[in-house]
């Protein structure tokens, strides 16, 4: 069975590593990564996807500012990461208004977007067929 476990907010790039030795199909937050290149390389050629939480990071101090967050290193460095909420009644967010603060922080191009939609939607714990049909409609909305 997948599951995520939490690692790489608060604590240091090694939590992420202990996350990956206990098999985690996803890290929740895993921004720390970003200090270590191996642990870096690891996610990337395990295909152990991040799911960064922006609103959870501020509130926990773990980045000061939305434009801290190493989202555009991720995805140049071709670590699979998206974008979640974490916990929507504590951090009073949802994932839309995560994909506009970060969308307006980064000045986000269309196929960025696209990109952590998509590892999203690969992430994510449901069928093969229903991420087929879900990745169809999302096609169309890109027109890709």
């Amino acid at each position: 069975m997948p599951y995520t476990i939490h690692a790489g907010e608060s604590a240091g790039y090694e939590s992420i590593e202990q996350a990956l030795d206990f098999g985690a199909s996803r890290i929740g937050h895993g921004v720390r990564a970003k200090d270590n290149d191996m642990t870096m390389i690891r996610l990337k050629e395990n295909k152990i996807f991040l799911e960064i939480c922006p609103t959870s990071n501020l509130q926990t101090k773990a980045f000061l500012r939305y434009e801290d967050l190493p989202i555009r290193l991720f995805l140049l460095k071709g670590v699979h990461s998206f974008l979640n909420s974490d916990n929507m009644c504590v951090s009073m967010s949802d994932v839309n208004e995560e994909y506009k603060a970060i969308i307006k922080a980064f000045k986000l191009h269309k196929n960025e977007v696209y990109l952590l939609l998509c590892n999203a939607l690969e992430a994510s714990f449901i069928s093969d067929e229903d991420k087929w049909t879900l990745k169809k409609m999302m096609d169309e909305k890109f027109d890709n």
